[in-house]
């Protein structure tokens, strides 16, 4: 399960559904397409381990006398160290190794060789507005994603965007103060801040 890619398309997901066993969903996106994607299967029995997983994530767990009580904070932290500290190579325990792996440095998916930083390097490669959207929204603290995504909002009509000079201002200004020494963001500020300007002026 090495490698697989992550799922995703060039618009809006507007829809999604599981095949009937589940091993497939059907994705329809607003870039006029639809793909299928397969679903990674797993072992059973899950590990003992994973319901404890749960609780502590839910913070919430039913007594013996089924009333429901809140779940200690070092329960979680225990089976954290537990889990991270394991030898085992099963996909449950390569999951939950991923779900407590930092998220800025950890893989898009446990089943991924493709980092966080990667993908997002990707999709500001792709350098569309969609892109670039996504982008910012898995890296807030990213300049050039910033920068790149004001000058895609300038170049939207008025009537697709009526705030797009204001958008652009804004998220290029956001942009140099996130990546005050990047030239690439320096130029495009400078670029948007110019067509802002000669826009006022009409």
């Amino acid at each position: 399960m090495d490698g697989i890619e992550p799922l995703y398309h060039d618009a809006e997901v507007l829809s999604a559904a599981f095949s009937p066993l589940g091993q497939q969903i059907v994705t329809a996106s607003h870039d006029k397409t639809a793909r299928v994607w397969e679903v990674p299967t797993v072992p059973v029995p899950v590990p003992e381990w994973l319901p404890s997983l749960t609780e502590g994530i839910a913070e919430k767990r039913f007594n013996d006398q089924g009333i429901l009580e809140a779940v200690p904070m070092v329960e979680l932290q225990t089976l954290k160290r537990r889990v991270t500290e394991s030898s085992a190579s099963d996909v449950w325990t390569r999951w939950a190794k991923w779900f407590f792996a930092d998220p800025a440095t950890r893989t898009i998916s446990p089943f991924s060789d493709t980092t966080v930083r990667e993908y997002v390097r990707r999709r500001i490669e792709e350098d569309t507005f969609a892109s670039l959207q996504e982008a910012v929204r898995l890296s807030p603290t990213n300049g050039l994603a910033f920068a790149r995504l004001a000058f895609r909002v300038l170049e939207q009509d008025d009537k697709e965007n009526p705030r797009r000079v204001g958008e652009a201002d804004f998220y290029s200004r956001y942009a140099v103060r996130l990546a005050p020494n990047d030239q690439e963001v320096l130029k495009i500020r400078a670029e948007i801040q110019e067509k802002v300007e000669k826009l006022a002026s009409r």
